[in-house]
């Protein structure tokens, strides 16, 4: 987008111009940018406007992930904004004999026993006030629909606020490897043996003092980053681990303890079941942009066809096309 307007429609005059659509009005929406936000305006077309299936009057602003469909034109709308570039995350394998300074904590450890239980009863000694007020915000702020590039980041917003984090990055487990998902801070260090067992055996892991342990006070990686304190935490439905969170924090900053260990695993597992339900809301909205584009292509493949034939020489004639599909390819 290199202006502030942009209009669509079948007349030529138009910056999008589809003269060989029927279903498009001369002009049909608009575009706008105003006070930095991007707004699609339907301007009073005959078929009228779909904004992510559904039809809509006025100005609506336009968020990423918005499918605009007009007749058979579909827009899917991104965000303007440079994407900056991803953290780089090197796993490191861990030297041999190595064993790591962990606390570990999993959901089934933090999840009530049954419905009479509290996670206050689970979890003791801890105030409850602040913790409790965390994962209120979180629900808030991650309950509204939103695309999935911004629901990675305010998940990681979310984690390194609830535990006071300096840095922190979500990885995303798309079978073939790991994809960075959202990022604060530049280069991670992370060992090969807490990636494995955060996702294959969906465990939190805490490293209280990277400087106690021999194995990491020797390591270059963790000296360079100046880590003290570290955590790794799994994406967690109920069915797998769509990927993890590793927070970290200097010397200087904060140490984390377990009660920060059992808060980030409760996150990231809301946080989780969210997006999971957002990326089965965008395939069943592909879904169904793709069943009304395939439904308005056989009606103008239907349109084409002869209209009945007028007797002739005491003969009727007929013809019928009946596709296999919505749209059939033989004539």
């Amino acid at each position: 987008m290199t202006s502030d307007r942009l209009r669509l429609g079948r007349a030529l005059d138009n910056d999008l111009s589809y003269p060989e659509d029927p279903g498009l009005s001369r002009h049909h929406l608009v575009l706008e940018r105003v006070a930095g936000q991007w707004f699609v305006k339907d301007l009073n077309s005959k078929n009228g406007t779909l904004l992510n299936g559904q039809s809509f009057e006025g100005a609506l602003r336009l968020k990423a992930g918005d499918c605009i469909l007009a007749s058979r034109v579909s827009l899917v709308w991104d965000d303007p904004e440079p994407v900056p570039a991803a953290a780089t995350v090197i796993f490191e394998a861990p030297a041999l004999g190595e064993q790591l300074p962990l606390h570990t904590v999993s959901l089934d450890e933090l999840l009530p026993k049954d419905e009479a239980q509290t996670v206050k009863a689970d979890l003791p000694g801890r105030d409850w006030s602040d913790p409790v007020s965390v994962l209120v915000r979180a629900g808030r702020r991650l309950m509204a629909r939103k695309g999935l590039t911004q629901l990675y980041d305010d998940t990681l917003s979310l984690c390194l606020e609830a535990v006071d984090a300096t840095r922190g990055v979500l990885l995303l487990d798309e079978g073939a490897g790991l994809r960075v998902g959202a990022s604060r801070g530049e280069v991670f260090h992370i060992s090969t043996a807490v990636r494995d067992r955060v996702l294959e055996r969906r465990t939190s892991l805490l490293v209280g003092d990277a400087m106690l342990d021999e194995a990491f006070r020797l390591r270059q990686s963790i000296v360079r980053q100046d880590v003290r304190s570290l955590m790794a935490v799994p994406l967690q439905t109920e069915d797998r681990v769509l990927g993890l969170v590793c927070v970290d924090s200097p010397p200087l900053w904060r140490k984390f303890t377990p009660q920060d260990l059992n808060l980030l695993t409760v996150i990231a597992n809301v946080a989780a079941l969210r997006m999971e339900r957002e990326h089965l809301a965008a395939m069943e909205e592909q879904q169904r942009v793709f069943e009304a584009e395939l439904e308005r292509a056989g009606e103008i493949q239907r349109q084409i066809l002869p209209a009945p034939f007028a007797p002739t020489g005491g003969l009727e004639l007929a013809g019928h096309h009946a596709p296999c599909h919505t749209v059939g390819g033989d004539y």
